[in-house]
């Protein structure tokens, strides 16, 4: 997965797991910085957008579409705060869970874990 981009589906992940989160910005902490974003949310409808990229990524139940990358994303498995996906643009899964008000990430292409604050 990109560097540029695992910020947006992480919160595109945290949505998914936690659809009461309502901050607009999470702290990346392996960039040391705040990434902000916006979402909207339909009953068949998740939208969010990452000001840092300027663009959305959009889709309904398991698969989303990432504008910046065109390139799609599918959420495989959802349970117990945690979900697996596989980004199209790179082949390679990753998982995401939540645990003490940090969402986890872990990008299997780069056999890494990053974390993301949600407090």
């Amino acid at each position: 997965m990109r560097d540029n981009s695992r910020a947006s589906i992480a919160f595109l992940a945290t949505k998914i797991l936690l659809p009461s989160f309502g901050n607009t910005s999470m702290y990346d902490y392996g960039a040391r910085q705040y990434v902000f974003f916006t979402f909207q949310k339909s009953v068949s409808r998740l939208s969010v957008y990452d000001y840092g990229r300027r663009c959305y990524i959009s889709g309904y139940g398991n698969s989303y579409y990432d504008y910046g990358r065109h390139s799609f994303i599918r959420i495989e498995n959802v349970k117990n705060n945690s979900l697996i996906g596989y980004d199209y643009e790179t082949h390679s899964h990753f998982s995401a869970s939540i645990r003490n008000q940090t969402l986890w990430m872990y990008d299997y292409e780069n056999r890494q874990y990053y974390s993301y604050g949600l407090g």
